[in-house]
């Protein structure tokens, strides 16, 4: 008798075990779905940005200045580019980071109302060596995950 106890014991153990494993694999599952849904939603906030660097950063104190200038200075190559571009077709200019955090300058991300804007205007890049000095030491790319940044 306590024999038979102790054989229905061991097995009863076994399938806890058993049971343990299946709960800590559906954890990783689910923990992996997670964070390819995190990614997923990441990617489709950013597929309508573009990033501006080498963007030169003016030294004023007030933020809303610096602001304002940030939208002048993008929007002027914006609207050379010939794509149709309106001002309402941007819906946020803004800077990466802290102000005075670094010694280079910030990059500047700009978030359009829809992708095919975004995408026109990547397609006219190439006009931008044609415009202003100031303009043409500028590097203007898509607006990558960590993920992305890191596979390239």
């Amino acid at each position: 008798m306590l024999l038979q106890s102790v054989r229905t014991l061991t097995r009863t153990l076994k399938k806890m075990c058993s049971v343990a494993a299946d709960v800590e694999n559906m954890n990783k599952a689910v923990q992996s779905a997670r964070s390819l849904t995190a990614e997923e939603l990441d990617k489709q906030s950013r597929r309508c940005n573009i990033i501006i660097h080498k963007s030169p950063e003016r030294p004023a104190d007030n933020g809303e200045e610096r602001n304002v200038h940030d939208k002048r200075y993008c929007m002027q190559p914006l609207n050379d580019l010939d794509v149709g571009l309106i001002e309402e077709d941007v819906k946020k200019i803004m800077r990466q980071g802290r102000f005075g955090a670094s010694e280079s300058p910030r990059p500047i991300t700009i978030q359009f109302g829809n992708r095919n804007i975004k995408n026109l205007v990547m397609e006219s890049l190439y006009k931008i060596k044609h415009q202003d000095s100031k303009f043409k030491s500028v590097i203007v790319t898509h607006d990558l995950t960590r993920k992305e940044r890191q596979e390239l």
